[in-house]
This record gives C-alpha cells, structure tokens and sequence, in this order.
C-alpha cells in the first residue's frame, strides 16, 4: 500500500470515528420517537438507494428525501444513522473498494 493510500485511508478513518463519537455524545432518546417513523424512513432511505440509477456516469436515487425528512422530523443523529446504513447496504451489494466505501462513511 503506498503512503498516500495510507494517510488517506487514516485520515478517512480517523473523521469516520470522530463522527460516531459526536453522534453518541450528542443523541437523545427523543430523537428516536416515533419509532414507527424512524423505521419507516430508514426503510424508503436504504430502498430508495438500492434502487438507484445510473445516468450519465452519475448515480441517481431517491434516499436523499427520506434523509431530508429524518432530519427535519426526528434531527441529525437518525438522519445520520440512516445514511449510513444506506451506505452500508450499497456497499454490500456493489462489493466496492474498503477506500471507496470508507470515504462515503466518513463523508
């Protein structure tokens, strides 16, 4: 691995940690009611982006308003949560690279 990889994987590493950090010491438990909609949001953001679309070079899909509804109905940390779940299940079924999917996370 060469040192440019390197600093890039840990300086993705270390704001990835950061933001998981900030995310527990600045959670609430209000933040998560009601959980009907919290699991309802999480369901369309991860959908939404399975199926997403290819345009142009450009990936497109509908995860964005169901992130844009959990933060203004439920705040930042389950909107957070959410995208990155969405992440996580795009990852797992694209198989891309640990830097790629690394660089959306902490993003």
């Amino acid at each position: 691995m060469s040192p440019v990889r390197r600093v890039v994987l840990a300086s993705q590493s270390l704001i990835l940690a950061a933001s998981v950090a900030g995310a527990v010491l600045t959670t609430r438990s209000a933040d998560w009611q009601p959980v009907g909609l919290v699991i309802l949001l999480a369901i369309l953001a991860v959908t939404s982006d399975a199926l997403a679309i290819d345009a142009r070079g450009q990936r497109l899909s509908g995860s964005f308003i169901a992130l844009v509804l959990a933060m203004a109905l439920l705040g930042t940390v389950p909107a957070w949560a959410m995208g990155l779940a969405a992440i996580l299940v795009d990852a797992a079924r694209s198989r891309r690279s640990t830097l790629y999917v690394l660089n959306h996370l902490a993003t």
